[in-house]
């Protein structure tokens, strides 16, 4: 026989006692260890959304990665932003992107999405019929553009990207109803 110490049974009885835990115990604490985890994440996602870069210039930003295509100014709310040349989701989280079309100020239509996060284009839903606001293009070229209609869409649909003929449009797209559908904002150049 050996010399060795050995447990008791109330000893092993301690040590297996969690096993005697219910089952719903141990769902409540992962569950809140999870919801925990969710509101961290959602807390710190709030915090970069919050940081939106506003360029001094059309050519300036705090975000080198991507090419600046000019900037939109809407006054009626002290919003201006950058409009980046690219799709990538980083850049949409930042600020306004290109959707679609050819260049700024020039014929055809020319679609800026952006989320519809307060410091983006949160309060888009706020504009009216005969609002206007700014694009300015790469050369510093100012151009007004005055709201001719506001509509919300199926994100299905991609009529909304089609130019009307003869016509300089910029074309403003973000979420609305928890990103079931688009709000679109149709804007024409001011002569």
């Amino acid at each position: 026989m050996g010399t060795g110490r050995h447990a008791s049974y109330e000893e092993i009885d301690v040590e297996f006692s969690w096993n005697r835990v219910p089952k719903f115990v141990w769902l409540i604490v992962i569950l809140a260890i999870i919801v925990g985890i969710i509101i961290f994440v959602n807390f710190n996602k709030k915090e970069e959304k919050e940081a939106v870069p506003v360029a001094t210039s059309s050519r300036e930003t705090k975000y080198e990665k991507y090419t600046i295509f000019g900037k939109i100014k809407l006054n009626n709310f002290a919003v201006e932003h950058s409009i980046f040349d690219t799709r990538e989701e980083e850049a949409l989280e930042k600020g306004v992107i290109k959707l679609y079309g050819g260049n700024l100020n020039e014929e055809g239509n020319f679609c800026i999405a952006g989320h519809n996060y307060d410091k983006i284009f949160g309060k888009l839903k706020e504009l009216q019929t005969g609002d206007e606001f700014q694009i300015i293009d790469s050369q510093s070229q100012e151009s007004t553009y005055q709201i001719v209609d506001i509509t919300t869409v199926e994100p299905t649909n991609l009529d909304v990207l089609k130019p009307q003929e003869n016509s300089t449009q910029i074309t403003l797209i973000t979420c609305e109803n928890y990103s079931t559908q688009r709000l679109i904002v149709t804007a024409e150049l001011v002569v």
